[in-house]
């Protein structure tokens, strides 16, 4: 029996967990005015250690020296609702309390302060701004790849994000593009933390995860395995283009664990 076409009549929707894993950012400069005012978008993503969740995004979405870009507050998108994804929170995410910054950056940036291109990426621990009826799904350490994993030139990669903010803004969810490895995995390209991505992204997409796909073959540094189901591997943090070369800088996800106390 042939299988019904698609329709316009109202249908179940398979949600995917990493649309919720991953949220839209906004920055704002208070300041000493009641308005905060918008400063640029960018994406960020949760990560779960222990009880507590963090939000992981870029470096230069919560402060740029170079720039003068100074915000906050970081206001972000969570889902409250089980039963239909039109159902929305915002969140304020505090930079500084009492101008002490509040997030969590590498040990490398502290230390080697001369460095001008600093690690781009940080971490802020979110728990207390949750309530129990958000609906978020976290990256865990066990979505990281392990020291046998073997990722090769020209493998696919998907960045989740947000491109200029734009997004699905009755379901408000992220967009995914696609990309393949550009560089050598491990080699830290230029002698830093960071691999190269061939892919076209856009402002907005800083802070995205950045994903193998789930498959059903993935080789190790002794063997490739086949006929299994081998979940996501989030690998890397999108932070940006080398201009004109489609090309992009994405800091391995292993920066995490070291930033995260």
């Amino acid at each position: 029996m042939a299988l019904p076409r698609l329709s316009s009549t109202p249908q179940s929707v398979a949600i995917e967990e990493i649309n919720l894993k991953v949220t839209s950012i906004e920055s704002y400069s208070r300041g000493s005015a009641f308005h905060p005012t918008k400063n640029s978008t960018a994406t960020g993503f949760f990560v779960k250690k222990g009880e507590d969740t963090y939000l992981i995004t870029n470096r230069h979405v919560v402060i740029n020296e170079e720039k003068e870009y100074y915000p906050d507050i970081l206001k972000i998108t969570i889902h409250n609702s089980t039963t239909t994804l039109t159902s929305i929170r915002k969140v304020e995410i505090p930079l500084y309390n009492e101008g002490t910054q509040l997030w969590l950056e590498h040990n490398d940036n502290i230390i080697i302060t001369e460095i001008k291109e600093k690690i781009d990426v940080v971490a802020i621990k979110i728990t207390n701004y949750l309530q129990p009826t958000d609906v978020i799904n976290h990256f865990t350490y066990d979505d990281f790849p392990t020291i046998g994993t073997v990722i090769a030139l020209g493998d696919p990669c998907l960045v989740i994000g947000f491109p200029y903010y734009f997004q699905d803004e009755t379901h408000f969810l992220p967009i995914a593009r696609s990309g393949t490895v550009a560089s050598t995995w491990r080699s830290f390209f230029r002698g830093k933390k960071l691999f190269l991505l061939d892919s076209i992204l856009h402002p907005g997409t800083s802070g995205s995860p950045v994903l193998i796909p789930e498959a059903s073959i993935r080789r190790t540094a002794t063997s490739t395995i086949v006929g299994e189901y081998f979940p996501p591997l989030l690998i890397g943090i999108q932070s940006g283009e080398y201009p004109g070369l489609n090309l992009n800088a994405i800091w391995y996800s292993f920066l995490i664990e070291e930033i995260i106390p």
